[in-house]
């Protein structure tokens, strides 16, 4: 019995600011019928910035600011595709839910 013919439930951690993942989703719903769920986890700059200079610290795993922004940018293409694409799509942001999860 292959993988697919057992229909298992995936959970893919993505950054979705890759064209690659919407062909995936599109094709994981076309090819292999599955009901798709997104969570989309969009914290204020000002954690995303202090996460990663808490990373930088304390991992020695720089990430300079720019892609933050360039990533920012991608990500804000491709979020009105990733709603039309899956079944079910939930944002957690700063100005419509309880952010206090997002303090790292």
């Amino acid at each position: 019995m292959s993988f697919w013919t057992k229909n298992p439930n995936i959970l893919f951690e993505h950054s979705a600011s890759l064209q690659s993942h919407v062909d995936l989703l599109k094709n994981i719903k076309k090819i292999h019928g599955y009901k798709t769920q997104m969570i989309y986890l969009n914290p204020p700059e000002k954690i995303i910035v202090k996460r990663l200079s808490r990373r930088d610290k304390q991992d020695y795993r720089h990430t300079p600011l720019h892609y933050m922004q360039e990533r920012k940018v991608k990500i804000e293409k491709l979020i009105p595709v990733y709603k039309n694409i899956v079944d079910v799509f939930v944002e957690y942001n700063e100005e419509d839910n309880d952010c206090s999860n997002f303090n790292y």
